[in-house]
């Protein structure tokens, strides 16, 4: 939301966000539609900065062995600032690596928007991971770029908030301090969120985690690795919670 944004602009503005990636109006016609544009379009430019690096890799070899290739691909890769041929710039360095760019969206302030409760935001919540795929012709390691959901919300069901189905795609969850133990009980006895433990010990990994500071938070893992990772229960992002005869 346009207040959100303005009122934490000093710390945003260290995000370097390009401006055209901030969306004031959740419930604008197109905004999901533009979003999913946003991610296909990163996708097409990763493809054109392969093919230029392939094209890039042909010229050079076909220069060494004293050929002169046409005029459009010499002038594609022409830095006129060098008078050189070389390869351009990638518009992001994950381009080297062979990878295309990480995408996030985060949905911050938006409680009571109609956007909530938009048939294409359920959807692109379910196939976040397919947005902007690629084809067997593309010759890329990756079935899609995808795009990964953040959604910043003050309540956890209220009528106006996260639709069910959209809290079931949750993968994590930071939970904050909070003063409405309705709300926080709501959330203990979530199946989805707690359901490895009674609620009653939820609320004790909950205080556990958030004792100390109002700036801490637990994080719900919920597809932690059982076995590999001790707990799907965090302090914050490091400290585990192992959750037994007590918290420790």
């Amino acid at each position: 939301m346009p207040s959100t944004f303005k009122s934490n602009r000093a710390i945003l503005e260290q995000l370097d966000i390009d401006p055209d990636d901030i969306f004031d109006d959740p419930d604008a016609p197109d905004v999901l539609h533009n979003i999913i544009r946003k991610v296909e379009a990163l996708r097409d430019d990763f493809l054109r900065w392969r093919k230029l690096q392939a094209e890039y890799q042909k010229v050079v070899k076909q220069m060494k062995l004293g050929y002169v290739p046409d005029d459009e691909t010499l002038l594609s890769l022409y830095d006129v600032t060098t008078n050189t041929f070389k390869l351009p710039e990638p518009t992001y360095k994950c381009y080297k690596e062979g990878r295309p760019a990480v995408v996030s969206v985060v949905f911050d302030d938006i409680l009571g928007a109609k956007l909530l409760n938009n048939r294409l935001l359920i959807s692109l919540t379910q196939k976040h991971r397919h947005i902007a795929p690629f084809s067997k012709e593309d010759n890329v390691p990756y079935n899609a770029v995808g795009v990964s959901l953040y959604f910043l919300v003050q309540s956890f069901k209220s009528q106006s908030g996260l639709n069910r189905s959209i809290r079931n795609q949750a993968t994590s969850a930071l939970i904050g301090r909070t003063k409405d133990l309705s709300e926080l009980k709501d959330i203990a006895i979530a199946e989805s969120f707690a359901g490895e433990i009674a609620p009653e010990t939820f609320m004790k990994v909950h205080h556990e985690a958030t004792k100390d500071s109002s700036h801490d938070f637990l994080l719900v893992d919920l597809h932690h690795k059982k076995g590999i990772q001790p707990s799907g229960f965090r302090k914050n992002f490091d400290d585990y919670l192992i959750v037994g005869e007590g918290v420790k």
